[in-house]
């Protein structure tokens, strides 16, 4: 395995078992191919490294930079042992979308230009559930309701 740089955006699993256990954090993100924000070509996840990190840590493993992988990626990502994905650019997106359609009608105020956004938050939060095949296991009852 050839060494890298300190500056290189790769999660070293030596460094994270030892991190870990020096500090005894309760979660941990790392890098292995994916970055905040959108991806400028196809991402290349490697799953071997968050094979090797789910080996050497209990911790549950963060994932940052999910916005514009594909459903196979995120069950790849969690089949290696991530346990919680971030992908708020896409939600962000979507919202700022929404409130553009909403600012070009003629009608629109202050109030209503805003109010599109809740209101695709539960087909995100479920859409992501499905993908990542935990709906419906973490909450007893959900309170989300379409608008």
């Amino acid at each position: 395995m050839r060494r890298r740089t300190w500056c290189e955006p790769v999660t070293d699993p030596a460094i994270v078992e030892y991190f870990v256990k020096q500090t005894g954090v309760d979660y941990l993100a790392i890098a292995f191919g994916n970055a905040h924000g959108l991806y400028k070509g196809e991402p290349k996840l490697d799953l071997e490294l968050v094979r090797e990190v789910r080996r050497r840590v209990s911790i549950p493993l963060v994932m940052h930079g999910g916005t514009g992988l594909s459903d196979d990626q995120f069950r790849g990502a969690i089949a290696a042992g991530i346990s919680k994905i971030n992908f708020a650019t896409s939600i962000m997106n979507t919202a700022v979308e929404n409130m553009k359609k909403a600012a070009a009608d003629p009608k629109a105020t202050l109030f209503s230009i805003p109010d599109g956004h809740p209101r695709l938050l539960p087909g995100v939060v479920c859409g992501a559930s499905m993908t990542f095949r935990h709906f419906g296991k973490g909450l007893k009852k959900t309170t989300l309701q379409a608008a």
